[in-house]
């Protein structure tokens, strides 16, 4: 519901900290997917997660920290 709640009015920027870590894989899934299809080009998603499989397919960037240094930027 929150995430739905943060999307409804197509915000210019989205983030998004960890939004799949208490949901189960299939929903998780779901999500994933919807952030993909209805995101448009003028949005901006900055998402965190530690787990890469979690990052949306529509994320074009991405920046890798180790610790708290800069490990990869792609």
């Amino acid at each position: 519901v929150l995430l739905a709640r943060a999307l409804v009015k197509r915000p210019p920027l989205v983030i998004l900290d960890e939004p799949f870590q208490a949901l189960d894989r299939a929903t998780a899934r779901r999500s994933r997917a919807w952030l993909d299809r209805n995101l448009s080009p003028d949005q901006t998603l900055l998402f965190v997660s530690h787990h890469d499989e979690e990052i949306p397919a529509s994320v074009t960037r991405r920046l890798r920290l180790d610790g708290a240094r800069v490990a990869e930027v792609t």
